[in-house]
């Protein structure tokens, strides 16, 4: 599904050509009903957890309690020759967790104007000199020491460097180090990045690849931003009537043929069918406009 806002966006899966931009409800189509089927099998069969739905659960220290086997949607490590349903060692997890993390993608995604802008970085109105502020940000794109100060600290007293990887100084733990974090990829140029010890040395490659291969399945709507104003009491009310059922869908614990359609007819009285309406006249504007 090509998201737009909330639960409406384009079918990826539908393949006749005069469909490409039709908006249309997540919930509606029969991708989402099988998958709603089979999740509700796997949850009455025991695979999933019972306490699924509950906030803040770590999947990971379940799986080193050893009372988890698997788990979906969880981070991805970017690995050489990427392909869906292959298996591959998620090589810095397995390194924090002391015990061998395997991933399988289910899809890879397209690039599409969300991902873009998901860690865009900005310089307040408030801003005293932003032509400066703008000069800092640069550096953060250019200047390896800048970064790597920021993002692993001071040389000999947070890391040390070992094969050029990154790892913490004799005696010292990422706890105790003084100076931790795995959010590198949040600030400037991941490719500047050195790597810690137990990553793939070629991590950042891997990553160059991964990206040429997204790039070249672009979504049909890069560069459409859907502009939520004139249906905002709606999307408002189609959230709740979401996360009223999400939860239950998405453990399994609701039975989508008793369930689905309820949820479907509290959508529509929500609103859903104005915002499906707007989204689609923002884009076949869009589309008219840049000659789609």
């Amino acid at each position: 599904m090509e998201n737009i806002i909330g639960p409406i966006g384009l079918d990826q899966r539908d393949t006749n050509p005069d469909n490409q931009y039709k908006v249309v409800d997540a919930y509606e189509t029969t991708r989402y009903m099988d998958l709603a089927k089979l999740t509700h099998e796997w949850y009455k069969a025991g695979y999933i957890n019972k306490d699924a739905t509950t906030p803040g659960i770590d999947i990971w220290k379940k799986f080193q309690a050893k009372t988890a086997f698997a788990a979906i949607g969880t981070d991805l490590e970017i690995v050489k020759d990427m392909k869906i349903g292959e298996p591959s060692l998620m090589a810095n997890k397995s390194t924090q967790l002391g015990m061998d993390i395997i991933q399988v993608p289910l899809n890879i995604d397209r690039l599409h104007t969300s991902k873009l802008s998901a860690t865009l970085q900005a310089i307040s109105q408030t801003s005293k000199d932003p032509a400066r502020a703008m000069m800092l940000l640069n550096l953060f794109y250019k200047d390896k020491n800048l970064l790597t100060l920021f993002n692993y600290g001071v040389e000999g007293t947070h890391y040390v460097l070992n094969n050029d990887q990154i790892d913490v100084p004799a005696g010292k733990t990422k706890d105790n180090v003084g100076f931790f974090h795995d959010n590198q990829w949040q600030l400037g140029n991941q490719m500047l990045d050195y790597t810690r010890v137990g990553e793939d040395p070629n991590k950042y490659l891997n990553y160059e690849q991964f990206n040429e291969q997204v790039k070249s399945q672009s979504s049909p709507l890069i560069g459409f931003v859907f502009d939520s104003e004139p249906v905002k009491n709606e999307l408002i009310a189609v959230s709740k009537v979401q996360s009223t059922f999400d939860p239950g869908f998405q453990s399994g614990q609701l039975d989508p043929e008793k369930e689905l359609p309820k949820m479907i007819d509290k959508l529509k009285s929500a609103g859903l069918d104005k915002i499906i309406a707007e989204a689609q006249k923002q884009v076949d504007a869009w589309r008219a406009a840049n000659g789609k």
